[in-house]
């Protein structure tokens, strides 16, 4: 891990005559490390939350357009004609569930 690799670095370097400490960088990256962390994690728990409400969206969605009860038959025709959409969304909707797990 990067971890490992920050600690295996030296923390006094000594070039001829003058000693740099190494102190203050190694710090410097350990933050660094622990903020990239943090920005990702951050990142992907927003993303993950914004496909499930995507994903929970088109169910809510879906599921109110198919629990209708059409009366006539040009309301039939536009159920058939949403039922088609809501199927061709389907698999788009089931990958990125998938994501989500």
């Amino acid at each position: 891990s990067k971890r490992k690799d920050i600690d295996k670095l030296p923390d006094i370097e000594k070039i001829d005559c003058i000693t740099v400490s190494l102190a203050p960088f190694k710090t410097f990256l350990d933050e660094l490390l622990l903020r990239v962390g943090d920005t990702l994690l951050v990142n992907l728990r927003r993303s993950l939350i914004e496909e499930f409400k995507e994903v929970d969206m088109f169910l809510e969605s879906s599921s109110e357009r198919l629990y209708s009860k059409p009366k006539s038959v040009d309301e039939i025709s536009e159920a058939k004609k949403q039922w088609k959409e809501i199927d061709n969304a389907k698999g788009g909707m089931m990958a990125t569930s998938k994501n989500c797990i």
